[in-house]
Parts: structure tokens; C-alpha cells; sequence
């Protein structure tokens, strides 16, 4: 049986650190997807349509 991956979210204005975080997590955990977004209006709106599928969201 396939189950899809969680999410976790990374959140942050400042992009450079929005793919650091989401490096970091990605490098050390492979049951998650990670994403990272610099735009909140886009995460929010990814949040909104996945909100099952997420498991952690860094704000």
C-alpha cells in the first residue's frame, strides 16, 4: 500500500533562510516531504488546500 509523505512547512520572508531550514530538516529526515516558502499568502494557501497532509509547519 502507497501512503504520500507528510509535509512540514518552513515559513520565513527572508528566502536564504527558508532553504536553509529546509535543507537542514531534509538532510536528516526522509519520512517528510519539506517545503519551504518565502511568500506567507502562497503558504497559507498550500496549507489551506494540503491541511491533511501536514505535519509540521515552521512559522
Amino acid at each position: 500500500m502507497y501512503e504520500e509523505k507528510r509535509i512540514i512547512s518552513v515559513v520565513d520572508d527572508d528566502e536564504d533562510i527558508s532553504i536553509l531550514f529546509r535543507l537542514a530538516i531534509d538532510e536528516n529526515i526522509d519520512v517528510y516531504d519539506v517545503i519551504s516558502f518565502s511568500d506567507r499568502i502562497f503558504a497559507l494557501e498550500h496549507f489551506t488546500e494540503y491541511v491533511l497532509m501536514h505535519y509540521l509547519s515552521l512559522i
